[in-house]
């Protein structure tokens, strides 16, 4: 895939004289532009921004050139579109009119959503108590923190020292020869199987001694273990009951705002709402 040409374009600087000063603005700084069609420009800090949005596991050049390669072809559609006056067509006048409403309500939700306060501790407290039975364990939940490296004996001391919460007896040299990381299983059956086998029988805290698996030495250590079936902890679904919670707080906070209005568009007489068949005035919502 070729890559997009990216040309440089001078910003032109606007001078001010001034009658008493003369001094003259200092020129903008030069702006990356990746894509034009007609007067419509991508520049390298919007390509920026969008990637800025995106894990830095999916940023790739392809990702990059696909973006551009879309916007460019989009930009020559929408064209084509409006040479043919497209733009006027009652359809497409009718749809823009749906969206914009559309917008306008979901920011108007975004932004009262942005002035409320976030869910209290005391209030997720009390909604996972109220909720517990929903929150299950469908599988074999372990939670593992393991040791890797070329030789055995440094993870031999390694585990003497956790075992006897000492002072770490490994010599520089060896600590820069061991890897260290953790790990969560959700579902043993995806797990490595050679692995799987040298610490899924452990129970929680418990240490294993090294082994060798495909020429590395190991070592793993069990910080947690979760039967299938078994309740899920605060700490494991606090962001999902946190974001129930307040879902649950917008949709009230939209309530009530249409309450609001309702209620006022009552009193001006600006409101009639006819719902099967009877003309309810908005008394019964």
């Amino acid at each position: 895939m070729k890559r997009a040409a990216v040309h440089f374009a001078w910003a032109a600087a606007l001078l001010s004289h001034s009658g008493t000063m003369g001094c003259k603005s200092k020129p903008a700084p030069p702006v990356a532009i990746l894509a034009r069609v007609g007067e419509k420009i991508l520049s390298d800090e919007e390509v920026k921004a969008w990637e800025s949005y995106l894990p830095n596991d999916k940023l790739t050049p392809e990702l990059r050139s696909s973006f551009i390669r879309n916007w460019v072809e989009k930009e020559l559609l929408v064209n084509a579109a409006r040479e043919r006056g497209l733009q006027d067509d009652p359809w497409v006048e009718s749809r823009v009119d749906e969206i914009h409403r559309e917008l306008l309500t979901a920011r108007l939700l975004e932004v009262d959503a942005a002035t409320q306060p976030p869910p209290s501790t005391k209030e997720i407290l009390e909604y996972y108590n109220r909720h517990a039975n929903e929150f299950i364990w469908k599988n074999l939940h372990l939670d593992v923190t393991y040791w890797r490296a070329q030789a055995r004996a440094p993870l031999d001391r390694l585990r003497a020292n956790i075992s006897q919460n000492r002072p770490s007896p490994l010599f520089p040299s060896e600590i820069a020869t061991i890897d260290s990381g953790h790990f969560e299983i959700d579902d043993p059956s995806l797990a490595d199987p050679i692995a799987l086998k040298h610490f899924g029988w452990m129970g929680a805290g418990q240490l294993g001694y090294p082994v060798l698996i495909r020429g590395t030495h190991w070592m793993f250590k069990m910080e947690r273990r979760d039967e299938a079936g078994t309740v899920q902890k605060l700490e494991d679904v606090i962001d999902i009951v946190s974001s129930r919670l307040a879902e649950s707080a917008r949709l009230e906070r939209r309530n009530q705002i249409v309450r609001t209005y309702a209620e006022k568009y009552r009193k001006e007489g600006r409101l009639q709402w006819i719902e099967s068949g009877v003309d309810t005035a908005y008394n019964q919502h």
